[in-house]
């Protein structure tokens, strides 16, 4: 948590030192999430989402539509199994970093990159008892989930927010049933959710 906090500052410093114009959002909303490779394949799982971000220039122009997105933030994700009682509550802090593309004079904004995460608590359970043997198969850190998001933006400052999000290396501490989303024969487990938020830039 620490290095994801030290990295977060660092980023604002360092496009301060090379003078780049960087503002701030702050997003609030809900996920609504599943795990591939569980067999159920529905966004049933209910979460929250809440980060800070901050945005700067890409090269020179300081008004260049290219921009950098660093966020930090805490993320609910997790799965209701279908057809079973067994639900996945994950809590991951979570630092995306994208690239992104802004249109209409700021107002729309297309962006995708990385969103590394460090779990903070996982639970499952079934029929509503605790299963912590369970819980601590998932791994500490979900180190590669993609990302890709729209934002809109009302008069600069209210706007929202939609994102999707989705691992890459499995979550879980089981080489049975795989490592990496791209060999479909030798599937693991891995995190897979869309999220609408509301923010505020200033």
């Amino acid at each position: 948590m620490k290095r994801i906090v030290l990295t977060f500052i660092v980023c604002l410093i360092a496009a301060t030192a090379v003078g780049q114009r960087f503002d701030g959002a702050i997003f609030v909303g809900i996920n609504l999430g599943q795990i591939d490779g569980d067999n159920s394949g529905k966004y049933t799982h209910f979460g929250m989402h809440g980060a800070v971000q901050t945005s700067f220039a890409l090269g020179k122009n300081v008004e260049s539509p290219w921009r950098m997105i660093v966020e930090i933030g805490v993320t609910e994700k997790g799965a209701n199994k279908a057809n079973t009682t067994i639900k996945t509550n994950l809590l991951y802090v979570e630092v995306p970093i994208m690239a992104s593309y802004s249109f209409l004079d700021g107002k729309l904004r297309l962006g995708a990159g990385v969103a590394p995460a460090i779990l903070a608590k996982a639970k499952v359970t079934d029929a509503k008892m605790d299963d912590p043997e369970a819980a601590k198969a998932y791994r500490r850190m979900d180190w590669l989930p993609l990302c890709a998001e729209v934002s809109y933006f009302f008069g600069g400052h209210w706007g929202v927010n939609f994102r999707f999000n989705a691992s890459m290396v499995s979550i879980m501490d089981n080489p049975s049933k795989g490592t990496y989303r791209i060999f479909r024969a030798n599937k693991g487990a891995f995190n897979n959710y869309i999220s609408f938020n509301v923010g505020f830039r200033f």
